[in-house]
């Protein structure tokens, strides 16, 4: 029952000069240390979170009329809770504000993780508080009442509006607003599923890390003169480069992009631009509203709309002419019916047994290849395989075996791979087409470039194959012809790994059909 136990009645602590000076200090902290030049912002806005959390708690007692131990102890915590909150979520900090604004003293808030230092400053308060208000101190009511009100309005000062306090932060890049007004700032953070070459995306950002690849927007008002890193240190993942999609009214969608270690970690104040650092944008308005980026550095890379690429060697084959197939009903069937499309998918109808009346309708199965590549036909015996050998490389082939021997005929092989693909025992050799610029692709944010593909090994003769063409690469063997379709071929530079799509992996991006006929088949 010790929780509650009654203490001495707290409003008398509000009359002790130890709380009348923590009230006093906090006043002279806010109105005349910050921004003065004569302290440190940072160690202004930490002596205001020390402050403030010793005198707060008193205040919120005496306004519940708390008479308990455990009261006094839900009361720290209430603040506690409070201050942890808007310290480590944007959303709480701006609930808090509108909160206050009903009472007409909205916050302007900015959130640091640092500040939770602070927090035990509530524990000299739970401890001390209650001997100052067991100490003898003439007092009167209403002399409570006009200390506490002086006291609230102190402590709510701290983050006024009218005399705004921007927490300090360590940061290699920043922003600042070099305007006398308030601007809205929308910062989208890279996706953590997006993976990119550092050294490609170094000599285009804004033409290599499109929207698809950049996270939902953060919006953030920033004051006039204040300060605010472009991304949290604590809150980005580690990579040898990072970037930032950054745009609001008025201002163009660019990309902010920089090296791991390009610039130093520095403690930046929270306003204005700290002297001797880099890594700095500024953000102006000119007397039309229009607003640019500022910066010593090339980090602002402005977003422009992508041309579509002539077609040609240099670009990869358009996505709907991908390879496709749906689950696969592995065995043995008969093909009841076959339609092929002018876009190249053909619908199957596959049937088990050797009945001669195939009108009867059969497993419907669908298969997307080049138009024309189609070997068989309807009332040909198939044996459908799962082909796939490798967590990267998936793989379907169907194979027409000989009626009267059972030996395979004619096999059709679709295979779409992000890795190094044989098939037939020929090996694909893939090399980048330096000479060809790397493509990006709004959709995922893909970034590719043009390769070469040539096929040999497996004893056949050695053969280059290209895509888009409508006569396929032949080669042979001693026994076997082999008829290759390259249907996508490209180095995939810059990928979202989680894209709706389907997975997407840096490296190579092939997909092919060969078709194996001994000699003398059809």
């Amino acid at each position: 029952m010790t929780a509650n136990r009654p203490i001495p009645p707290l409003r008398r602590a509000l009359l002790h000069p130890v709380w009348l000076g923590a009230v006093a200090t906090l006043a002279i902290n806010d109105h005349l240390l910050k921004g003065s030049g004569l302290v440190p912002g940072w160690l202004t806005g930490k002596l205001s979170d020390i402050v403030g959390l010793f005198a707060a708690p008193l205040l919120l007692a005496v306004l519940v009329r708390v008479s308990t131990r455990r009261g006094w102890a839900l009361s720290h915590i209430a603040i506690g809770v409070v201050f942890s909150a808007i310290q480590v979520s944007t959303a709480a900090a701006e609930a808090w504000s509108g909160f206050m604004g009903l009472f007409g003293f909205p916050w302007a808030i900015t959130s640091d993780l640092t500040d939770l230092l602070t927090l035990p400053a509530l524990a000299v308060s739970y401890l001390y508080v209650p001997r100052l208000a067991g100490q003898r101190v003439a007092h009167r009511a209403t002399g409570e009442v006009a200390v506490a009100s002086a006291g609230m309005l102190c402590c709510v000062a701290t983050s006024q509006i009218e005399e705004p306090f921007y927490g300090s932060f360590d940061a290699d890049t920043y922003i600042h607003n070099a305007n006398d007004f308030d601007i809205v700032l929308r910062i989208r953070p890279l996706k953590e599923s997006a993976e990119f070459d550092c050294d490609l995306v170094e000599e285009d950002p804004a033409g290599y890390l499109r929207d698809a690849l950049f996270a939902d927007a953060q919006s953030w008002t920033l004051a006039p003169d204040a300060t605010m890193p472009v991304l949290e240190l604590w809150d980005r993942p580690t990579r040898s480069c990072h970037a930032a999609w950054i745009d609001a009214d008025n201002l163009a969608p660019s990309v902010i992009f920089w090296r791991e270690g390009q610039y130093p970690q520095t403690f930046v104040d929270g306003t204005g631009i700290t002297p001797d650092t880099s890594g700095w944008i500024s953000v102006a308005f000119d007397g039309d509203g229009l607003g640019t980026y500022e910066t010593q550095d090339d980090l602002v890379f402005r977003i422009e709309s992508l041309t579509a690429p002539e077609p040609g060697v240099c670009t990869p084959s358009a996505e709907s002419s991908r390879l496709a197939w749906g689950s696969i009903p592995t065995g043995e069937w008969i093909l009841s019916s076959v339609d092929e499309g002018l876009d190249g998918c053909v619908q199957l109808a596959l049937r088990t047994g050797f009945e001669e009346d195939l009108d009867v309708p059969g497993k419907p199965w669908e298969l997307c290849l080049p138009h024309g590549a189609f070997p068989f036909e309807e009332g040909d015996l198939i044996v459908l395989e799962d082909a796939s050998t490798n967590a990267v490389t998936e793989a379907v082939a169907l194979t027409r075996n000989d009626p009267e021997t059972g030996e395979a005929e004619t096999t059709l092989t679709a295979m779409r791979s992000n890795g190094g693909s044989t098939v037939y025992g020929m090996q694909a050799l893939v090399d980048p087409e330096l000479a060809c610029d790397a493509i990006a692709e709004e959709a995922c944010g893909t970034v590719r470039r043009a390769v070469s593909v040539s096929m040999v090994g497996g004893g056949f003769e050695s053969v280059g194959v290209q895509q888009g063409t409508e006569v396929p690469a032949t080669t042979q063997s001693e026994t076997q012809t082999l008829e290759l379709h390259l249907v996508h071929a490209s180095e995939r530079l810059v990928a979202d790994t989680a894209c709706d799509s389907g997975p997407l992996e840096l490296g190579t991006d092939l997909e092919l059909v060969a078709i194996r006929r001994e000699r003398g088949g059809e």
